[in-house]
């Protein structure tokens, strides 16, 4: 990605996720899916959450302002293939109820002050998300046919009660 070489620094460990917008600007997951197709022409954007690494020194252990200031410093503010996270100073139940009515998959809190987590959940960061989901075994996969590449379809089940269904 071309925005990433324009970076102000000579390495970074950044904390984001690719992500398919649509129309309205929302990210959608099955537009990033099919990205190879050929009517495929989602805009992608890398949305930036956190800094972990910038030019050989850690900011593991750094407060969220400071990794947040190092952030806005190593890309700017202007939007493009790189964005940065918003930060809101609202109530949460505020912030809840609007990411809702803009049909948003969910959002990551914060708590100010925090350090960088990894592989762990304190309470310091709080994920919620709005749409219904679950957890899938995958057991297989059918074979490629007509224009798919790779397998056709993948076939999975799902734990209820302890069996699997």
């Amino acid at each position: 990605m071309q925005a990433l070489r324009r970076l102000k620094c000579r390495s970074a460990t950044l904390d984001g996720e690719i992500v398919a917008l649509d129309a309205d600007g929302r990210s959608r997951f099955e537009l990033l899916q099919g990205r190879n197709l050929p009517d495929g022409r989602a805009t992608l954007v890398y949305h930036l959450f956190d800094l972990m690494h910038r030019d050989g020194k850690s900011l593991l252990n750094a407060p969220l302002e400071e990794r947040r200031a190092q952030l806005v410093s190593l890309v700017g503010k202007k939007a493009g293939a790189l964005q940065l996270s918003p930060v809101f100073s609202v109530e949460p139940a505020e912030l809840l109820a609007a990411a809702r009515a803009q049909r948003l998959e969910g959002i990551v809190a914060k708590r100010p002050g925090s350090h960088f987590e990894s592989d762990r959940r304190s309470g310091a960061w709080v994920k919620r998300k709005f749409l219904a989901e679950q957890e899938f075994v995958v057991g297989g996969f059918t074979r490629p046919k007509n224009s798919r590449e790779y397998f056709g379809a993948v076939l999975v089940g799902y734990y209820r009660k302890g069996e699997l269904i």
